[in-house]
Formats: C-alpha cells, sequence, structure tokens
C-alpha cells in the first residue's frame, strides 16, 4: 500500500548500481533460530559482484520504495565465465528484495550469469535468473531477473 500526499513530480528514478571486488568470497547459512538466510562476505581467492537495483523514490508517496539486491562469486583467476542453474548455486548467488512490506531473500539456482572482464578491469555481466517471489504473493509465483551491467573497476 502506497500513501500519498501532496502534488507534483518531486521523485528521484529508478537507478542501479554495480561493483565488485577483488579478494571477496561469499558465505552463505541458514540461521534455523530465525528462519532466514544469513550472508557473509569473505577474504579468499574470488571475485565478489553486487548488483543492486533502487525503485523511484518520491517525497510525496509514503511505503513504496524497494531495492532489490544480488550477490554472487567467481574464482579470482576467471576473466570469462558462464554460470548456468546448479553452478550458480555454486557462486552462492544469493538474491535479495527489500520493501515497506515485504522481504524476500533466496540463494539464486535458476537462470544464466555470465561475464567477460575488459582490460582495463571492468567486468560486462549479463544476468537472466528466475527467483521466487515473497510470500505475500500466491505460492509458486516466480520472477524473472534479467540484465547487462557494466561493472567498473
Amino acid at each position: 500500500m502506497a500513501i500519498s500526499f501532496g502534488c507534483g513530480n518531486d521523485c528521484d528514478p529508478e537507478h542501479t548500481k554495480s561493483t565488485y571486488y577483488d579478494g571477496k568470497g561469499i558465505l552463505i547459512s541458514y540461521d534455523t533460530t530465525h528462519k532466514r538466510i544469513d550472508f557473509d562476505t569473505i577474504n579468499g581467492p574470488f571475485v565478489l559482484f553486487q548488483h543492486f537495483r533502487f525503485s523511484e523514490i518520491c517525497e510525496h508517496v509514503y511505503d513504496a520504495d524497494w531495492v532489490e539486491r544480488l550477490y554472487f562469486a567467481i574464482p579470482d583467476s576467471l576473466t570469462e565465465f558462464k554460470l548456468m542453474d546448479s553452478a550458480i548455486y555454486s557462486s552462492n548467488c544469493y538474491y535479495e528484495r527489500s520493501a515497506a512490506w515485504s522481504y524476500n531473500q533466496q540463494v539464486v539456482d535458476k537462470g544464466i550469469i555470465e561475464g567477460n572482464k575488459f582490460a582495463n578491469g571492468d567486468w560486462r555481466i549479463n544476468v537472466d535468473i528466475v527467483v521466487n517471489e515473497p510470500d505475500i504473493f500466491p505460492a509458486g509465483t516466480v520472477k524473472r531477473l534479467k540484465f547487462e551491467s557494466l561493472f567498473p573497476r
């Protein structure tokens, strides 16, 4: 539910941010007490990729903003890769979406993630994955995330 007050279009547009870190990996575990996935970064021979997608934010609309986050890691010896399904799972690919009225987190195991490293150190990453929608949607509802992004040095 979004609550709106006032007039005008004083909104910041939807945007993304893509980054990567050499020497970082992902450790994923399940917290049985709180029934959630715990996500930590670790030092190691990996490259950690992070992609954030932020909703439009409007001063006159409350509780409508959200953010999606996607994390995955590859061995630091690679300069190109293509991960499919179980290989995505092996990369500890982690998806999270948080919003005012819902929260969704999961390990990703369906789709394709591929990338190439340029000579200047930037990465071009293509993502086409499927994630489950949170419990506020009917059971079995999935969402496709598809994007291409430059992950700058």
